[in-house]
Formats: C-alpha cells, sequence, structure tokens
C-alpha cells in the first residue's frame, strides 16, 4: 500500500512503513547472507522493504525482524540499531536534524511518527525535570516484537549516548 493510498483508506488495519526494517535487511549483505533468504519465505522482496512508499501490516514488520535474527544471530538486529543515523534513516529525518535541542528532537519525532505509522502511539510527557517518552501499540500482537523493540532500543540509548555525550549516565535512563 502507498503513503497516499494508507492517508486516504482510512483503514484501521495496524500499518507502517515497510523501510523501518530497511536497515536491518541492508545489514544482512555485511555478514553474508543474502536478503532474499530472509524475505522471500515472507513473500517479500528487497525492493519493497527499501520502499519508502511501501506501507506493510505491523507484524509483517515483526516478522522480519525475526527472520533476520534467526538468519544471523539473536543480537544482530540490536547491534544494527546501535549503528542507525535516525536523520538519514526516518523518512522526515531532515527535520529532525533542524533540532536545537534534545526535547525539541523528542518533540519532532514524536509528531513525525505519528505521520509514518497507525500501529503505534507514541508521546513525550515532560514534567518538571523529568521527560517520559512512551509507546502503544495501537493492535494485538500476533508475532513477538522482542527484535524489533531490541533495534529500537538499541538506536534510542545509542542516540541518548552521542547526544549526551559525557553527561551520559545509563543509571539516569529507564
Amino acid at each position: 500500500m502507498t503513503g497516499e493510498r494508507f492517508k486516504k483508506s482510512g483503514k484501521t488495519l495496524p500499518l507502517v512503513r515497510a523501510a523501518v526494517a530497511g536497515p536491518v535487511v541492508a545489514a544482512l549483505r555485511k555478514v553474508s547472507i543474502e536478503p532474499a533468504f530472509v524475505l522471500d519465505p515472507l513473500g517479500l522482496n528487497e525492493a519493497q522493504v527499501i520502499d519508502r512508499q511501501n506501507f506493510v501490516p505491523h507484524d509483517t514488520v515483526y516478522q522480519i525482524f525475526q527472520a533476520v535474527a534467526d538468519a544471523s544471530s539473536p543480537v544482530f538486529c540490536a547491534k544494527v540499531g546501535q549503528s542507525v543515523d535516525l536523520v538519514r534513516f526516518l523518512p522526515l529525518g531532515n527535520m529532525l536534524a533542524d533540532a536545537l535541542t534534545l526535547g525539541d528532537f523528542f518533540t519532532r519525532f514524536t509528531q513525525a511518527v505519528s505521520k509514518e505509522s497507525n500501529a503505534v502511539t507514541q508521546s513525550l510527557l515532560v514534567e518538571g525535570e523529568h521527560a517520559y517518552f512512551h509507546a502503544t501499540r495501537n493492535f494485538a500482537i500476533s508475532v513477538s516484537p522482542a527484535q524489533a523493540d531490541a533495534f529500537q532500543a538499541s538506536v534510542w540509548i545509542s542516540l541518548l549516548n552521542r547526544v549526551l555525550d559525557f553527561r551520559w549516565d545509563p543509571h539516569q535512563v529507564i
């Protein structure tokens, strides 16, 4: 489903851009695994995953991440997440590059994600000196999200580590 049809369809099927799995699929070649080996059994091909206009059911993304982990290693997706550049990775990444502070970045990210998927609701709550970033799945899970969650968690931890630099205190991140 293209992005335009996604916007006009009004369907409640939880969809997300297939490109969210792009980094792990692309990284397969670095460990001598052809993406087709992972994607063919799922009825997908690399062009569909890389196409930023292609939307797929959220469970399909979970299946891709799990298949990548099965073909490589249980920590592969998390390791790939550590090296993802969100500005290049996200369709609206250029908007994130203009953020002046970490709070500005998270605000922009939360707003951008709402345009990329109807499967997850994300929010940012700032209370005094604490900020809480929260994501909620808007659908019943039929496939384990473990590998996709590991990828996302490592993306965020790496981002926070880079942004906070010397102020990084892992005990302050929950």
